[in-house]
This record gives structure tokens, C-alpha cells and sequence, in this order.
């Protein structure tokens, strides 16, 4: 699935990498964070797959909105900032070889605060073509 490419793009950028791991294990899970996750590293993101379709019969558009967790603005700002790095020269390869990618466009991004869990984030948005 071309979400496991994605993951895999995500955790091997290294600014990403070193804002993200923490205790051995990536903070970047699929859909929201888990349930009692405390932010010790400062830093996390979330991908979900909003939409997809058939462009033809063998060729996909998905719409992925990330966010870019950060304790404060500034990190969810640079978390932003790597995420949008690394998608921007997205490839075939970056996505393990498993998905030929044709095409990837920014779609948007937006500041947001969670005031129940005290949390800065960014929502970036990207389409990618495959």
C-alpha cells in the first residue's frame, strides 16, 4: 500500500528522522495519535489517505493530509518544513520502488492549535499520482 511508502519516505528523511524518534521507535503513525501518547520528543506526525481515485484503469490519485505535531509553533513549523522537503521531490524509490509515482502537487497547509491537548500543528496536504 502506498501508505508503507510513505512511512518509509517520512522516516528515512533525516531532519525528520531526528525529530521523531524517540526511544527507539518513530513518532509517525497513520490516522491520529495513539490514545495517552505524551509528546516527550517534541515532535510527531500523523498521515491519512482523505481521498482516492482511478484515473485510469491502472492509475491513482490520493489525496494525504499530514500533520506536523510540535509542543511549540516553532517545531511544528520546522516539522512542517521537513515534511514538505521531503515530499517535494517525492519518487518511485522513495517510496520503496513499489509505487511509480507520476506526479505529486502541495494542495495546501494551514496552522492549527489543539487546545484540549495543548499541541501546535500543521496540516499539509499533497496529492500524489501514481
Amino acid at each position: 500500500m502506498i501508505e508503507e511508502g510513505l512511512y518509509a519516505a517520512l522516516k528515512a528523511h533525516a531532519g525528520i528522522a531526528a525529530k521523531t524518534i524517540n526511544g527507539g521507535a518513530y513518532h509517525i503513525y497513520p490516522l491520529r495519535l495513539p490514545d495517552g501518547f505524551s509528546l516527550t520528543s517534541g515532535y510527531a506526525i500523523t498521515y491519512t489517505e482523505i481521498s482516492q481515485s482511478l484515473t485510469y484503469p491502472t492509475a491513482r490519485q490520493s489525496l494525504f493530509q499530514l500533520n506536523c505535531f510540535g509542543d511549540t509553533f516553532e517545531k511544528a513549523r520546522d516539522l512542517a518544513n521537513d515534511v514538505d522537503d521531503c515530499l517535494n521531490d517525492l519518487s518511485a524509490s522513495k517510496l520503496g520502488g513499489l509505487y511509480p509515482i507520476t506526479y505529486s502537487a502541495f494542495e495546501g497547509r494551514q496552522a492549527l492549535y489543539d487546545s484540549d491537548a495543548k499541541l501546535w500543528y500543521f496540516a499539509v496536504e499533497v496529492t500524489i499520482n501514481y
